[in-house]
């Protein structure tokens, strides 16, 4: 199809996807940007998204049946996103990843990150999930984050996190929360996702 067709071609260093759903899974072995055209409300939309590749930035999509960024991939990068999976887990790291201005939501849990993964979400709501909005083993950096209406609390960590910016978190079902500030938090994720954050000025 026209998406495959584009990825399989090395040349294509950026790729513009109308309007439109786009079905199957997509993966993506190679560093590319994927960006949706400027439907207005209309998203570009895809089925599901395999990240397995360093250097992948993803703007204006929406997923429909989750995502993955795999074990390795660093410098992902996903914006102004809409991501959802009614079945599972809208987004799950493995990697390394920025979530920035985008919507995570109807899913069992938001984001999951694995152990020693890393995410970065800035800017970004994560909401209506049956269970947890963010469940993580690895390490988390939240700026400007809003959790709420999750079945379970807003975030559930073995690891540490770190809140920047104003944050809105929801403790339990009823009581939001604040996550306090760690130190501790893995200094390694601001390591691999300072190039991207600098490259698009945030």
């Amino acid at each position: 199809d026209e998406l495959a067709g584009a990825l399989a071609n090395p040349a294509n260093r950026a790729i513009l996807l109308r309007p439109g759903t786009y079905p199957g899974v997509v993966v993506v072995d190679r560093a590319v940007r994927i960006v949706g055209a400027d439907g207005g409300d209309a998203l570009a939309t895809l089925d599901r998204l395999e990240i397995a590749a360093s250097g992948v930035a993803v703007e204006g999509l929406e997923v429909i049946g989750g995502a993955t960024v795999a074990a390795g991939a660093r410098d992902v990068e996903f914006r102004k996103c809409v991501l959802s999976n009614e079945n599972g887990t809208a987004l799950r790291v493995a990697g390394a990843c920025l979530v920035d201005a985008s919507v995570v939501e109807h899913c069992r849990d938001g984001i999951s990150v694995e152990e020693g993964a890393g995410l970065y979400a800035k800017g970004t709501t994560v909401q209506y999930a049956d269970a947890d909005g963010i469940l993580a083993a690895g390490s988390v950096i939240l700026e400007d984050v809003e959790i709420r209406d999750c079945g379970r609390r807003g975030v559930t960590s073995t690891a540490a996190v770190e809140e920047r910016g104003s944050c809105e978190i929801q403790g339990d079902k009823s009581a939001p929360r604040h996550i306090p500030k760690n130190d501790d938090a893995d200094e390694d994720i601001d390591g691999m996702l300072a190039a991207p954050l600098k490259r698009h000025g945030s």
